[in-house]
């Protein structure tokens, strides 16, 4: 559910050092990286793989892409912001609305359902909505929920440990779409990446493709969120990515680094 990735202070632009290619595509294609000093301990990579638009008709079969995948890298040792999750609380019913998206005035907050899950949330969308959660990390074991502790859903894992875990599968969800990817490095940085979809200028990835890009950015750790329309990248408020809906979708929830 990364839907805007926002920070502060854009200083310089230089051509990447030299990374193993991305797995994506035959092996020729060629690729550019520009990384860009967004603020101290926080750089952005733009890589561009493949020049050629896709024909429209081989957007999901194609292997010679293209695709464009913005990378935020953020260094907790060096950089002194702070990264929040800003997510839709519960609160007493005000109004209710059938579309995504709208003004909430100060101490207003908002809970969003989609899916067969609309109708369970209007049915209940009256006086006060009281929800209980109980958070389990990968073992099983509780995880106490305190201030400073923000959580963030996914679907699936992409790598564990630096392997790749990401499990088989067939259907639209498997097949290639603009992508939103978590994760952190062996040595400690939080990686925030967009990989755009649904266009002939970048045709997105599979769930394997995803996967095997997190692992050649060297994330020990990383799950696939929200993607598809709102996978959605902006930088000191201006957009980086294509999102694959032409425009930025109003959306529930939202990863945001801070200066």
């Amino acid at each position: 559910m990364i839907d805007q990735l926002v920070a502060v202070l854009l200083l310089t632009a230089t051509p990447a050092p030299a990374t193993p290619a991305l797995p994506l595509g035959d092996a020729a294609l060629p690729e550019t990286r520009t990384v860009t000093t967004v603020a101290p301990g926080v750089t952005r990579t733009s890589i561009v793989r493949g020049t050629d638009p896709a024909p429209p008709g081989e957007i999901n079969t194609t292997t010679e892409g293209p695709w464009r995948i913005q990378v935020l890298t953020i260094d907790p040792r060096r950089a002194r912001g702070q990264l929040r999750v800003v997510l839709d609380r519960r609160g007493c019913v005000v109004r209710t609305a059938a579309v995504r998206g709208t003004v909430l005035t100060a101490g207003q907050l908002a809970l969003q359902a989609t899916g067969s899950q609309e109708a369970v949330l209007v049915g209940v969308a009256t006086g006060c909505v009281r929800i209980t959660s109980e958070l389990r990390d990968a073992d099983g074991d509780r995880v106490a929920v305190r201030p400073g502790v923000y959580a963030v859903n996914g679907r699936y894992r992409l790598t564990e440990n630096g392997a790749v875990v990401v499990p088989p599968g067939s259907g639209s969800f498997f097949d290639r779409n603009p992508r939103t990817i978590a994760g952190t490095t062996r040595t400690g940085e939080i990686v925030l990446a967009t990989i755009d979809g649904r266009r002939t200028t970048s045709v997105g990835t599979t769930m394997d493709e995803t996967a095997a890009v997190a692992h050649v950015l060297g994330l020990r750790d990383a799950i696939n969120l929200d993607g598809g329309g709102s996978t959605t990248m902006s930088v000191r408020g201006t957009l980086v990515n294509q999102p694959s809906g032409g425009s930025q979708r109003p959306v529930g929830d939202a990863l945001i680094w801070t200066n």
